[in-house]
């Protein structure tokens, strides 16, 4: 029973949690980066992203959204598309 307990748990891992506005530039540079890693394919992605607080935003936050729904290279992609804007501490406390 106790190595059925230890096999239960060998190849599960932490998912990677990230909160994303309107950095396109910078989102791409940290998903490339944790795809380098050996176990990201082993591993569940979570992404937030945050609506935008006004229409000059808008943009930069859909093609945000358009990237994140191309996502590969992980076990599985969650992501979760505020519909209002909750800035930065709310989108990160309620995502928690």
């Amino acid at each position: 029973m106790k190595n059925q307990n230890k096999n239960r748990f060998k190849n599960v891992y932490a998912p990677i949690v990230i909160f994303t506005y309107n950095r396109l530039s910078h989102l791409k540079k940290t998903i490339e980066s944790l795809k380098k890693n050996k176990l990201s394919k082993n591993s569940d992605l979570v992404i937030f992203s945050d609506y935008s607080k006004n229409i000059s935003e808008e943009k930069k936050v859909f093609k945000v959204r358009n990237f994140i729904k191309k996502i590969k290279g992980f076990n599985k992609v969650t992501i979760y598309e505020r519909k209002k804007n909750f800035g930065l501490s709310k989108n990160i406390i309620l995502g928690v």
